[in-house]
């Protein structure tokens, strides 16, 4: 069969990243050199816009958009996405990179299903040292029972969408934290038909650059939970996975959060706050003398009655 090129959108939010956008570019670069394509970077009001564009000049498919005002990546992306040309949208993080087998592959499981929206497996690189691949099979079941009860994840440098397919759903611009999840879940109420690929040939970035805080946006998991979570035994599950990064972090704020969460689904009290951590302990096997689990419950001992 003789290789059809196609064209292929791919949209990259941007804030401050010229130390790692260009081995982002250039693995889109790679990894689309026999198709037609072009790249819409949307910035945020970066401080180092000048450095970017000069990089961006390297790139004849770049097409750089530059916002008035700041927000936030998931209103960027969607700004990317609607200003978009072709019918086959792909989404990457600006300090992340596709492999070079990636759109391939994709275009492939894209071409012989009809489904609106893709996500799927991917690895993390640590300081470009560390590999640890992540793949959870999505079956069409509830997606918060698939992020909150499965341990499965949805990583938007892992989403691609076909417009011929899609119904229209796109990124919460409120949300300042929790996009990707708020994107999985907002496909599935939606209805959208999602497709779960089961390679890893996207490469997720930690550690190389310290993009966040070590405090946690309070305000922003409150709207996701609010808006997202809603259920009881997901709400568990959310303060299970954020709680020991909280502690480790000694992110004091974070902690009384999530210690008010738990008493806001009925598992209030110090003690019942212990059992809930010795029973995270026990399960991801850190339970020992310098456990953060540990930190914790010296530090629910001080501050809570």
């Amino acid at each position: 069969m003789m290789f059809k090129p196609e064209q292929i959108s791919v949209v990259v939010p941007i804030y401050n990243s010229s130390e790692y956008i260009d081995q982002t570019l250039q693995s889109i670069k790679n990894s689309l050199e026999s198709h037609v394509y072009e790249i819409i970077l949307v910035d945020d009001c970066s401080d180092d816009i000048l450095e970017i564009k000069k990089i961006l000049n390297n790139y004849s498919a770049a097409l750089l958009i530059e916002k008035k005002k700041k927000s936030n990546a998931a209103d960027s992306r969607n700004i990317g996405f609607l200003a978009s040309k072709y019918s086959k949208v792909f989404f990457l993080d600006s300090d992340d990179h596709f492999t070079q087998e990636y759109i391939t592959n994709r275009l492939n499981l894209m071409n012989g299903h009809d489904y609106g929206v893709f996500f799927g497996g991917y690895f993390t690189l640590d300081n470009n040292r560390k590999k640890i691949i992540y793949q959870k099979k999505y079956n069409n079941e509830n997606m918060r029972a698939y992020l909150f009860m499965d341990n499965g994840d949805f990583r938007t440098s892992t989403v691609s969408i076909n417009k011929n397919f899609h119904k229209g759903t796109l990124f919460d611009p409120q949300m300042k934290k929790h996009q990707d999840w708020g994107l999985g879940i907002r496909c599935y109420d939606a209805q959208e038909r999602i497709f779960y690929d089961e390679t890893t040939n996207v490469v997720i970035n930690i550690g190389r650059v310290d993009q966040m805080s070590a405090s946690m946006n309070i305000e922003a998991s409150k709207y996701f939970i609010n808006n997202y979570v809603l259920e009881k035994k997901y709400i568990i599950k959310f303060v299970e996975v954020h709680i020991i990064r909280a502690i480790q972090n000694k992110d004091f704020p974070a902690l009384a959060f999530f210690f008010s969460l738990l008493d806001d689904v009925q598992l209030n009290g110090k003690k019942k706050v212990i059992f809930f951590l010795l029973n995270i302990g026990s399960k991801k096997g850190i339970i020992n003398i310098s456990s953060p689990i540990l930190a914790g419950m010296r530090y629910i001992k001080h501050h809570f009655k």
